[in-house]
């Protein structure tokens, strides 16, 4: 079971605003739900010298890591950096056994499967994904949704149906057509990859 978790996540993005920053403090809550430990990375500290030469040494143990950034299919970015701070590359030990969950745009489509590939497990998405600020609880809700079950002991798998049938609720209740379209395609590129049919956290109640 996962006991250790690190968490990356800032302000004040060129895009979003504070749309990282409100989510990951979202995510933050859930896991106080449950006996993990907490590392935090956040703002300046999300540069891929400080990561991997002064953060990653710190952690042995398998851990979860969530990141909450700007994404491509092999890596994530805050603002509009043109070098990632986490790609991957990364194959330290706290991988194996472990997750990562991202909000963040297109990881999915390399990066989750290269993961995979070191013995962790990825929940993210394969494609873009719109945010509409007027809309902001709606999809940070949907975001961590996911980490909601996760963290009650869901499996991987089980998270994503729960995080789909959340995006359908909302695609139902949206009366702003655009909105509805983005929330859709977001749900249609949910992926999971590694462990899917195991609980990651210890001392967690599933319904």
């Amino acid at each position: 079971m996962i006991k250790n978790s690190i968490i990356f996540y800032y302000k004040n993005d060129v895009v979003l605003g504070d749309y990282f920053f409100n989510s990951a403090n979202f995510a933050i809550t859930l896991l106080n739900q449950v006996d993990v430990k907490q590392s935090h990375v956040i703002d300046n500290n999300c540069n891929f010298a400080y990561i991997d030469t002064i953060e990653f040494v710190k952690h042995s143990e398998k851990s979860l890591l969530l990141i909450y950034a700007h994404g491509n299919e092999d890596g994530f970015y805050k603002n509009n950096d043109s070098v990632a701070f986490i790609d991957s590359s990364i194959n330290h030990s706290f991988l194996k056994g472990g997750l990562i969950y991202t909000n963040a745009c297109s990881t999915g489509d390399i990066f989750g499967k290269k993961i995979a590939e070191k013995n962790a497990s990825f929940y993210g998405y394969t494609k873009p994904v719109i945010k509409d600020p007027r809309y902001e609880r709606t999809y940070i809700e949907c975001d961590n949704w996911g980490l909601y079950h996760i963290v009650k002991g869901e499996t991987l798998i089980k998270a994503k149906e729960r995080a789909k049938e959340k995006f359908t609720l909302e695609i139902d209740r949206c009366s702003n057509l655009f909105t509805a379209s983005n929330l859709r395609e977001a749900r249609d590129c949910l992926v999971v990859y590694g462990d899917i049919s195991n609980s990651f956290i210890l001392n967690a109640q599933s319904d």
